[in-house]
């Protein structure tokens, strides 16, 4: 298991404890590494072995929209290298690599803030992405429409 990251105290640099999950929590988070395992390959790379669980959505824009943070449907299996250069921002996954769950439930979350959120963390395009920025948007007119 990963350690914590680095946080700032006035002892200077030291390792956050994680909040202890609660039950409903844990089995949910485990049903989120279930659906990335049953992805079977890396959905870059198309190879099997270790995988790390990415959320295409990312825990800290959930948490601070009040949402769980572990939806199997934001699960995406990656190779842990490029999930590392992924979340560095080294290289960005594929949007074509997005599995249909994952743009469903991202602009299930997000609405029409998922066409910008999705076009800046991932490259590219995909065919799925314009079918559900174009109904995020009709949505989100017709709901502003004076």
């Amino acid at each position: 298991m990963r350690s914590s990251p680095l946080k700032r105290s006035s002892k200077g640099l030291r390792r956050s404890r994680r909040k202890k999950r609660t039950e409903a929590e844990e089995i949910a988070h485990d049903e989120f590494v279930e659906a990335a395992r049953r992805q079977r390959v890396c959905a870059v790379s198309g190879k099997g072995g270790l995988f790390d669980p990415h959320h295409v959505v990312e825990q800290q824009w959930l948490k601070q929209n009040g949402l769980p943070l572990d939806d199997k449907r934001n699960a995406l299996r990656l190779n842990p290298d490029i999930h590392a250069n992924h979340t560095t921002k080294m290289t960005k996954v594929p949007m074509r690599c997005l599995t249909d769950d994952n743009f469903e439930y991202a602009f299930e979350v997000m609405g029409i803030k998922a066409v910008e959120y999705l076009a800046r963390n991932y490259e590219g395009t995909d065919p799925r992405y314009e079918r559900a920025s174009q109904l995020a948007e009709d949505k989100w007119e017709a709901e502003h429409a004076d």
